[in-house]
Formats: structure tokens, C-alpha cells, sequence
């Protein structure tokens, strides 16, 4: 069996995330999973900053339980904001872009792939995407 990498290797959570999970060690794919799950099963998104729950849209509103889990967390986004979780309040709303799992495991191949040691898959990767480089900076 390969061993596991990436976003696919198991990391060892802190008491709060691993309550949450409910499991001492889960790869980032699962952790995310798992919170997704969660905040879909309680309606816990909303269209609109500081809005009331509505089970729709980009923003999560913090409930207890999200509460723990996130108080120790400072989150980064694409473009590179830092949203700093530690001091949020219940009912407060958290702007996320969400990113499908399926997305997530995908680049988790396709890094692995690049990075890894085998060169025959690294190859074919960059053989086949060749053709879809638009801007290319040696």
C-alpha cells in the first residue's frame, strides 16, 4: 500500500477538532469533510454577512460547537486575508469560499504526482497538460 500524502495523510488533531470528529487523527479531506457535513446538517450557512441561518450561501454561521473548534484558528483565504476565528461570538457569520472535496483530492493528486518520486506519472501529467499552458515563466 503507498503511503499516504498530502491533504490524504492523517494528521493528529487537537481535543477540540478531535470531539468534533470524533477521532484522534483524520486526513484534512475528512476533517473538511466532517465540518461540512456538520453545517449543512444544521443549516448554518447564510447568503449575507451577519445573517440568520438559512442553509445557503458563502457564509457559515458560528454556532457553540463551531465555536470550539474554531478558537484556536486563524484561516487564510485564496487571495490571501487572514480571518482571524479565536474571537468570534455564537451567531457571528465567517465569509468562506467553499471548495468541493472532489477539488481538494484532485489537486492532492496532482501535487503528489508532480512532487512525487515516481517520474513515469510526472511525466504523462505534464505531457498531457502541456498543450493548456497559456503563460509559461522559466
Amino acid at each position: 500500500m503507498a503511503e499516504l500524502k498530502g491533504l490524504k495523510k492523517p494528521v493528529k488533531l487537537k481535543a477540540d477538532m478531535a470531539e468534533f470528529c470524533g477521532a484522534s487523527e483524520l486526513a484534512r479531506t475528512e476533517i473538511t469533510k466532517k465540518l461540512w457535513e456538520y453545517i449543512k446538517a444544521n443549516g448554518l450557512q447564510t447568503k449575507s454577512a451577519n445573517g440568520k441561518p438559512e442553509n445557503a450561501g458563502k457564509f457559515i454561521v458560528a454556532d457553540a460547537k463551531l465555536l470550539k473548534v474554531f478558537k484556536h484558528t486563524n484561516s487564510t483565504s485564496k487571495s490571501g486575508n487572514l480571518t482571524d476565528l479565536r474571537n468570534m461570538q455564537e451567531g457571528d457569520t465567517i465569509d468562506m469560499m467553499q471548495v468541493k472535496i472532489e477539488d481538494a483530492v484532485k489537486a492532492d493528486e496532482i501535487f503528489t504526482t508532480l512532487m512525487g518520486d515516481h517520474v513515469e506519472p510526472r511525466r504523462e501529467l505534464i505531457e498531457k497538460n502541456a498543450i493548456m499552458v497559456s503563460n509559461l515563466d522559466i
